[in-house]
């Protein structure tokens, strides 16, 4: 499960560290859309942090090297998903095939956090400090704009009160306030 959740953690650091390059909403960084997502992603760079036209295709370039192997990655990854999620619990190899998909998925969760050093690394040393300094001030915002979205979304649920009546998810039996079946 802590791999699953490292997975995760590392798909979502993934889609987050060069944010220029959002996908549109919904949409897959591939074909067309994942162009116009690139396009767009480029032009907010490009305003937000004043890039040059040198500055402009170098940042091209990193994220073209790097959009491939990331593909083979992803890709791997859901193949390992689907395989985890294929096995049969009775059979008799069960726990070896299990341990063998979590050490690729381990493989492949090592090699993304690598890649994606990589060209974090690459796309800084494109930067200036001043660009720097701003691009960690605009991440800053954005993490701030989406725990504040993520928030509105959840409310009261998911937050082990049980939702704004006290029933649900986290009271367990006698914790309920209001109008439950158990205090009738």
């Amino acid at each position: 499960m802590n791999k699953s959740l490292i997975a995760a953690g590392l798909l979502i650091a993934t889609s987050l560290a060069v944010p220029a390059f959002a996908c549109p909403a919904g949409g897959q960084c591939n074909g067309q859309a994942g162009a116009q997502g690139m396009q767009q992603g480029m032009q907010r760079m490009t305003t937000d942090l004043n890039l040059s036209a040198e500055q402009q295709e170098q940042v091209k370039k990193i994220h073209n090297d790097s959009r491939e192997t990331m593909k083979a990655m992803r890709d791997a990854m859901l193949a390992n998903r689907d395989a985890m999620q294929k096995l049969d619990p009775a059979a008799k190899d069960y726990t070896a095939r299990a341990d063998k998909l979590a050490e690729e998925k381990g493989t492949l969760v090592e090699a993304m956090m690598k890649e994606n050093a990589r060209v974090r690394a690459e796309m800084s040393a494109v930067l200036t400090p001043e660009q720097r300094a701003k691009a960690a001030q605009l991440r800053k915002e954005r993490k701030a704009k989406r725990d504040a979205k993520k928030g509105e979304r959840r409310g009261d649920w998911g937050k082990g009160r049980g939702g704004p009546d006290g029933r649900g998810p986290g009271n367990g039996p006698g914790k309920c306030t209001g109008d439950c079946p158990q205090n009738k």
